[in-house]
């Protein structure tokens, strides 16, 4: 997929199919969508409880109860703070003047993870939330569909992956912090202390991905006893 889909909607409505981004305090799944304002194309969010979608801009929360699109497809999500934007983020929108603006999630004041914009210039993402226009300093960035996906296995991972490349990533020696003692007692030879660190044979699965979940399966072996 080289580019997300987007659908027209209005009133609160969400598109059959749309894949939410969010979640508000009540557990509410929010939607990524966008609409124009004061002569931009702003990110933002919706949910059908609203009735309208919501822009964040000049220190308010604005309701679009018109014409909005909403993003459809699964996203990939990229780390970021302070105004950065990742290389590889996704141009969802545009202030009136022609700055990109991207999509940009955090979480506010609650258990929630509201749906707003980023751009350079802001040093902060700009999210729209009971009203008002919250400035975050660290949030998700919506990356391109065809983002490479970055992977640390407690070392540095590499600038993009392959699945064959994860086996290079894990650690050559294993030291347990709770040992678990197979029913057979180990001689005093091979018994593991909290302390010990023995060498490990370790296969990694092909990796898969679900959206925004990674799954890594890796197979550790410790002479004839195998963890997962």
């Amino acid at each position: 997929m080289t580019d997300y889909r987007w659908e027209t909607a209005s009133g609160g409505r969400i598109p059959d199919g749309a894949i939410p981004h969010g979640y508000d305090d009540d557990g509410s799944p929010l939607w990524v969508c966008r609409a124009w304002l004061h002569g931009g194309l702003h990110p933002g969010k919706v949910r059908p409880g609203l009735g309208m979608a919501g822009i964040a801009w000049g220190g308010e929360e604005v309701g679009i109860p018109g014409e909005y699109e909403v993003l459809m497809d699964r996203g990939i999500w990229g780390i970021a703070d302070g105004g950065d934007v990742p290389g590889d983020a996704y141009p969802a929108g545009h202030e009136h003047h022609g700055i990109t603006l991207y999509v940009a999630r955090a979480a506010i004041d609650g258990n929630n993870l509201q749906i707003g914009k980023v751009r350079e210039e802001f040093r902060a993402a700009n999210i729209g939330y009971g009203n008002e226009e919250h400035t975050v300093r660290a949030y998700e960035v919506l990356l391109r569909p065809n983002a490479p996906i970055f992977v640390s296995l407690k070392g540095s991972a590499p600038a993009a992956y392959e699945p064959q490349d994860l086996t290079d990533m894990v650690p050559q020696s294993f030291t347990p912090m709770r040992p678990t003692l197979p029913a057979e007692p180990l001689s005093p030879a091979t018994r593991l202390t909290p302390t010990s660190s023995v060498p490990v044979q370790t296969t990694v699965a092909p990796v898969t991905v679900d959206g925004n979940r990674i799954t890594v399966t890796v197979t550790v072996e410790l002479g004839d006893r195998r963890d997962q």
